[in-house]
């Protein structure tokens, strides 16, 4: 009894804990359920679905696509899904089919969490307001590429929003006439279908607007062949605009482009249209605007709601139409491009040659501006070396003259010799004259004679004068044609007087013929007279029967001359030979060490050359190498008379 009343007390005290048991698991169960719906709806991400009335290639369609799927994502910048169904009323309508759709799109879209609906374009609109419900309730609209005045016609809830345009026709009209000056008729095309149809109310209420008279003419609902002829047979007083059809008159389905693709090809006149989706075609272009700025819109409207904005804060208006042109078609046509308005957008714009070609450009602009600086450089560098060569030359003109001076310096006591003796023949003459004068005034003949001698010594120390002088002065470079023969036999006399002080013979032997060159007479009077006296200077030491110099002029190469001074001196030691014709460079007591250094200048100027080497037996020999200036005869003359062995040659 106790037992059982234990067991039974037991029992009852377990039930409330077995209760609170169950109670706590079934919590935990609903929790875990709610946790996972919650994972599952996280797991489905939020989508945009975009209802097109047309088939799907319609380039219209294609634009506002690609533009969507980039600009929603861009904005929100997280990953959105976006699909795309399309209505294709061009080959399908009625309300059966309608219900069809929409029942297919619930059935398709159900387990995706559409958030919004696009609609571009009044038939898409106008199924999206009627089956939304059907479809996929109380889910925000944005629609797109509607009119005002279309938008008016429907009963728009508060969450449908959108930015509409406008398709007036006017201003392309206006455009046209004013582009194509001599056009006197518009000629306006449409096609057969309810949508191309509600082109021809835009046309008469744009043709109210024009303020220049024209003849007008409606193509609307003609079967594509007859249209293209009719087309073709416009002249050029004519323009044509058509926003293209979908539909022809003898129930032929296209796109608009594809229709104004046919036209463009058999049309005699310009075609200008609403949609920039048509330029490209061959369509002049018009005021439009562009779908892809109308996708963009939309796409910002989208990312809004998708963001938690409420469809009424949302505010929207009406994108303005801007003139876009073909280039391409502008030059085709021969239209003036400053006639085209301000604003204009031309698209296909052939890049100039600067804008297509502009890394090459660029490239080569800085090669020549490189190679401008060097050339400049170059330019400068030249002019300095010139001046420098100038200041060179007159350095060295200025050098030699110095080193004529102190030549004739050295040479002084023989030139006063030389002078002395034919002074004082005049005198002994006069006296002589005068004493006969005394003794015999009649004695005419022998009077005649004295002056006679007066004359020829006066002469002669005239010549020595002008000799030292013309060597003395300074002068400007000036070349010209020279015999070598006739320039060693004028040289030779300088240094008559000092090879006699000196107990020097100087022999001459001419060459047999002329030997003419290019050069300045007194460089090459002082070439020779340094050489000379640097042969007379080696031979100091030489005993007087030994001491000769002899000057030979000869034709070597047809094309060069030389002149050898030869002299019977110790000849040239070997440490000397490779400094000899260095400036300052002498091996006498007392010398400059110029002499040899400029007759060395004075042979490169006159594209000479200028060399020493040793004698076989004793001495040395200096040979002046010289270009010919002139041809040698075939005849030569005869051979200039040998200068006499002497001091007095």
């Amino acid at each position: 009894m106790i037992a059982s009343a234990l067991s039974r007390d037991r029992r009852a005290r377990s039930q409330p804990a077995r209760k609170i048991c169950l109670k706590g698991a079934a919590f935990a169960y609903m929790c875990a359920m709610l946790q996972v719906a919650a994972h599952a709806a996280e797991a489905v991400p939020p989508s945009v679905l975009i209802l097109y009335s047309n088939q799907r290639p319609l380039p219209a369609n294609v634009m506002t696509d690609d533009t969507l799927r980039r600009v929603v994502p861009q904005l929100l910048e997280r990953p959105i899904e976006i699909f795309s169904e399309f209505l294709d009323v061009e080959h399908f309508s009625g309300q059966e089919y309608a219900e069809a759709m929409a029942d297919f799109i619930r059935r398709k879209y159900s387990g995706s969490d559409i958030r919004v609906i696009v609609a571009p374009g009044p038939g898409a609109l106008a199924f999206t307001l009627k089956y939304r419900n059907r479809m996929i309730p109380d889910v925000p609209v944005v629609h797109l590429q509607l009119t005002r005045e279309t938008l008016h016609r429907f009963d728009v809830p508060p969450d449908v929003v959108g930015w509409t345009v406008d398709f007036d026709v006017a201003p392309t009209l206006v455009l046209a006439l004013h582009l194509h000056p001599n056009a006197n008729r518009i000629v306006l095309v449409s096609g057969a279908s309810p949508q191309d149809r509600a082109w021809e109310g835009r046309y008469r209420q744009a043709l109210a607007k024009l303020e220049k008279p024209a003849r007008v003419e409606f193509l609307a609902g003609l079967a594509t062949p007859d249209l293209l002829e009719r087309l073709h047979a416009l002249s050029n007083d004519a323009i044509v605009f058509t926003p293209g059809y979908f539909l022809d008159g003898a129930g032929h389905v296209s796109t608009p482009r594809q229709s104004v693709d046919q036209m463009v090809q058999a049309s005699a006149a310009p075609i200008y249209g609403p949609y920039d989706s048509l330029l490209g075609s061959g369509v002049v272009g018009g005021y439009m605007v562009l779908f892809e700025n109308q996708a963009t819109r939309a796409g910002e409207l989208v990312a809004k709601l998708l963001a938690g904005t409420a469809p009424t804060a949302i505010s929207t208006g009406e994108l303005p139409n801007v003139p876009i042109l073909d280039w391409r078609q502008i030059r085709h046509w021969g239209i003036d491009e400053s006639a085209l308005p301000a604003d204009s957008v031309v698209l296909f714009r052939e890049p100039s040659v600067l804008i297509k070609y502009q890394w090459q450009i660029a490239v080569i602009a800085a090669a020549l501006l490189v190679q401008s600086l060097l050339i400049a450089a170059l330019f400068v560098q030249r002019r300095r070396r010139r001046q420098a060569e100038r200041v060179a030359q007159q350095q060295q003109l200025e050098l030699a003259h110095a080193q004529r001076l102190a030549t004739v310096g050295e040479m002084t006591a023989a030139i006063s010799h030389e002078i002395n003796q034919p002074l004082g023949a005049i005198l002994s003459n006069a006296d002589a004259a005068e004493m006969m004068l005394e003794a015999n005034p009649a004695s005419a003949g022998d009077l005649r004679q004295i002056l006679a001698d007066i004359r020829r010594d006066d002469l002669r120390a005239s010549a020595v004068v002008r000799r030292i002088r013309a060597l003395l002065q300074k002068h400007d470079v000036e070349k010209e044609v020279l015999d070598l023969n006739t320039l060693i036999l004028d040289t030779v006399p300088l240094v008559g007087a000092e090879a006699e002080r000196r107990g020097v013979d100087i022999d001459v032997l001419p060459a047999p013929v002329p030997l003419r060159v290019h050069g300045d007479r007194i460089q090459l009077q002082q070439l020779l007279l340094n050489l000379i006296m640097n042969a007379m200077d080696a031979m100091a030491d030489t005993p007087t029967v030994f001491r000769r110099v002899t000057l030979g002029a000869s034709l070597t190469g047809g094309r060069t001359a030389e002149i050898d001074v030869i002299d019977s001196g110790d000849g040239i030691q070997a440490e000397a030979k490779e400094h000899l014709f260095d400036s300052f460079f002498t091996t006498k007591p007392r010398g400059l060490g110029l002499g040899l250094s400029i007759a060395r200048t004075i042979a490169d100027a006159h594209g000479g050359r200028l060399r020493a080497e040793n004698n076989a037996s004793r001495g040395a020999t200096f040979r002046l190498t010289l270009p010919i200036a002139e041809p040698i005869p075939v005849e030569s003359p005869a051979p200039l008379a040998q200068a006499p062995a002497s001091s007095s040659a």
